[in-house]
């Protein structure tokens, strides 16, 4: 029973991404960003669900779940592996075909985040869906993106994204998934005062060029590759003794910020796509 127990800790650890308060964060952010229809469009949806009214607090709702037996199905869809000399995304190869989706549920047809992000995408798209339908989708949508954000989870599938990666962050003993899901983001403050600080950020001119470039490419397989080259970075700074605090937190945060801020610009940009009919026109011109 107790080899059951850690077996489920881990498996249930690979799943975070950001922790709460960075997917609010993102959530955050791309509500800022949403254009007036595709605002009213989510905010009809999330009005069907008592729980998650926000979307910053929709964005959390797929680890919420995790809790739930009726879900397990879903416990895959966070994240995908590539191999460490891979530069490519291939589907077949890093994105299982899905096996057990259960009867009278809309799944995804393949096991990993890329696929999930694409077909929640369609849902939302899909004139033919259920406002229920839909709004399961908002909240997967919302949450996914910001998951394949977080590098450790495009990572390798050889220490289960850093969870076997065994450090010591502020006398914490612990592993660099976890560091990099929510230890850190919880040394930068309250996640309000984050989200206020990134959406102030991405109003500067100096940002523009940046945020073009992030909401040009809204092709979740090239987030998956972006975010799986960025992994080198996190391993090469961690001490032989495993001990790392404020140094590596303060080398860090400037990627941080950035992978929370391109999230939550992407999430928009996918959520005015698919909700917005004049963005989704103006797309094909």
């Amino acid at each position: 029973m107790v080899v059951v127990a850690v077996i489920v800790l881990f498996a249930n650890a690979t799943a975070f991404a950001w922790g709460g308060d960075g997917h609010r964060v993102v959530g955050d952010i791309a509500w800022h960003r949403l254009t007036p229809a595709a605002q009213k469009e989510v905010g009809r949806l999330l009005a069907l669900d008592e729980g998650y009214r926000t979307l910053a607090d929709a964005c959390v709702w797929a680890d919420d779940i995790r809790r739930d037996r009726s879900y397990r199905w879903a416990s895959r869809l966070h994240y995908l592996n590539i191999p460490k000399s891979e530069r490519a995304y291939v589907e077949d190869r890093d994105c299982r075909p899905k096996t057990d989706c259960p009867a009278n549920t809309k799944c995804p047809p393949r096991d990993c985040v890329v696929s999930a992000i694409m077909f929640y995408l369609e849902v939302l798209r899909d004139e033919e869906a259920t406002d229920q339908e839909k709004l399961v989708a908002v909240k997967f949508v919302g949450h996914f993106v910001g998951d394949i954000h977080q590098p450790l989870h495009a990572g390798y599938a050889r220490d289960r994204g850093g969870n076997d990666i065994r450090v010591e962050f502020n006398h914490n003993v612990t592993n660099l998934h976890k560091v990099w899901d929510s230890m850190m983001l919880r040394e930068l403050g309250r996640w309000s005062d984050l989200s206020e600080s990134l959406v102030g950020e991405l109003k500067i001119d100096a940002f523009e060029s940046r945020v073009d470039s992030w909401s040009a490419d809204l092709d979740a397989a090239n987030w998956a590759i972006e975010s799986n080259m960025i992994v080198p970075r996190l391993y090469q700074d961690i001490p032989k003794s495993g001990q790392i605090g404020n140094p590596y937190l303060k080398k860090h945060t400037p990627l941080i910020r950035e992978q929370l801020q391109k999230a939550g610009v992407r999430l928009a940009g996918v959520l005015n796509k698919a909700l917005d009919r004049q963005t989704e026109e103006g797309s094909k011109e």
